[in-house]
């Protein structure tokens, strides 16, 4: 028992001190503001953008077609009968 309370007491130790650090750090600590300069590409700034939607990924007639191949192969699939 005596490891189990002088682990407890280090840990909330610790804890305090990392508690304390960053409240110090908070109060003291005041970050500089700077100006600061980014580039924007330029088909971000025109108003023609690009076509990023590249439609759907299957048309309907290869959905269809991707159907009937699996409803064949199940048909000609040999299964057992109990």
């Amino acid at each position: 028992m005596p490891t189990l309370a002088r682990f407890t007491f280090n840990l909330a130790w610790f804890g305090l001190l990392v508690y304390g650090g960053m409240f110090a750090l908070v109060t003291f600590v005041a970050p500089k503001e700077r100006e600061i300069v980014t580039t924007v590409p330029v088909e971000m700034r025109s108003g023609d953008k690009p076509d990023t939607n590249p439609g759907p990924l299957m048309t309907m007639e290869k959905i269809q077609a991707h159907q009937r191949h699996l409803f064949t192969a199940l048909e000609n699939f040999p299964f057992e009968e109990r």
